[in-house]
């Protein structure tokens, strides 16, 4: 073989290996984003999940007296 063909078939060798180097980053920056995406998608579930659990063990009557209470209050106020 010739030096000038060496030369070249490494070069050629050195860019198919970077460009597939190059492909498997992206791959696996795609599947940790992915990951992310799922993990955040659990994790506000679960916040809404425990603000309904909340809210579905407050005494509705009581509010219902407070808010009356707020607004009679109010309305006193402006009359």
């Amino acid at each position: 073989m010739k030096k000038g063909m060496t030369t070249s078939i490494t070069i050629i060798i050195t860019i198919v290996v970077l460009i597939i180097l190059a492909l498997t980053i992206v791959n696996m920056t795609s599947n940790n984003l992915d990951n992310l995406d799922d993990n955040a998608k659990d994790i506000t579930k679960d916040a809404f999940d425990d603000i309904k659990d909340t809210t579905d063990n407050i005494d509705a009557s009581d509010f219902q007296k407070q808010t009356i209470t707020n607004y009679n209050s109010k309305t006193l106020m402006v009359i």
